[in-house]
Formats: C-alpha cells, sequence, structure tokens
C-alpha cells in the first residue's frame, strides 16, 4: 500500500498474466475509508475472489462474532499491532465479503451492536 497524497492510498493488485497487476484506491473520508475497485472481471479474478470468500467463511464460528474478531482469525499479525488505516481497509473489505456471504445465506448477521455475525446451518 503506498500514500499517494493525504487521504488517499493506493493498493497494487497482482494479476495472472498481462497485465501483471492493477491498481485499486483507498480514499479516507468522515463516514470511514471507501474503496474504488477497476472492476476487471476474469474467471482468475472471480476465482480470487471466491477463494478469499471461503476462508472469510471457514473463519466465522457457529456462534455470533464480531468482525474485529472474524479478522484476527483470518490474519497472521494482531490487529493490534497494525497501523490504523491498515485496520480500517481490512475491516472494510472483511465487511463487503461477510454482506456478500449473508446475501448468500452462508452467514446469519445477529441484531444489536456491536454486528455480530455467524455461520448457518447447513
Amino acid at each position: 500500500m503506498e500514500k499517494v497524497r493525504p487521504g488517499l492510498w493506493s493498493i497494487r493488485v497482482p494479476l495472472p498474466g498481462v497485465p501483471r497487476h492493477v491498481l485499486v484506491y483507498v480514499f479516507e473520508t468522515d463516514a470511514g475509508p471507501y474503496l474504488v475497485d477497476s472492476g476487471m472481471d476474469t474467471p482468475e479474478i472471480r476465482a480470487h475472489h471466491e477463494s478469499r470468500a471461503s476462508r472469510t467463511l471457514a473463519a466465522v464460528p457457529t456462534h455470533p462474532a464480531t468482525a474485529w474478531e472474524i479478522a484476527q482469525a483470518t490474519r497472521r499479525s494482531p490487529l493490534s499491532e497494525t497501523r490504523a488505516f491498515t485496520v480500517l481497509v481490512v475491516l472494510s473489505d472483511l465487511f463487503a465479503r461477510l454482506t456478500a456471504l449473508t446475501s448468500r445465506g452462508a452467514l446469519r448477521q445477529h441484531p444489536g451492536t456491536p454486528a455480530r455475525w455467524s455461520r448457518t446451518e447447513t
């Protein structure tokens, strides 16, 4: 991740083949970070996102857990030792996957604050 200017970051996303990578951008707002994705749609990109969704689903327990708890289960290093802006990006990305998995019926979002998710019964 590279700081382009205050409040704007670029993230290099490697791709198989040509082009070798694309840049996505994250910008900070009062409402939190926003991710601007290039929207590239290839079988490899779809496979990458499905793989990430599968890893996220595997990290969600059968009992309700917060996004922070789920993020901790998917990372090699503790979020508490990560820069604040990077934590915002990690959690924003995770919220997108949790929302997608909930809409597919793979997760259940529990009412209350903070939000909690659990795997649905199969």
